[in-house]
């Protein structure tokens, strides 16, 4: 399992993503996506869901049948 380790000492504020194996050793305050051991700031919010909005699929509160029957029709 990827494991994100963040050291004594350090804080991660509100609004911040953390790649897997990342080794938080300071603050992270500002939002955005952080990587890296030490881990360092790569892009802000806005642009990783800019990129990435292809895979975010909108399935929260869908019941297990009807997010089932969505895949099916997503991978058809």
């Amino acid at each position: 399992f990827p494991v994100t380790i963040g050291l004594t000492g350090a804080k991660i504020c509100s609004n911040i993503i953390v790649g897997a194996n990342s080794v938080v050793s300071g603050d992270l305050r500002e939002p955005g996506v952080y990587a890296g051991s030490p881990a360092k700031f790569i892009c802000t919010l806005e642009s990783y869901a800019e990129r990435n909005m292809i895979f975010l699929h909108m399935t929260k509160g869908l019941s297990p049948s009807s997010k089932k029957e969505y895949y099916k029709r997503l991978f058809q």
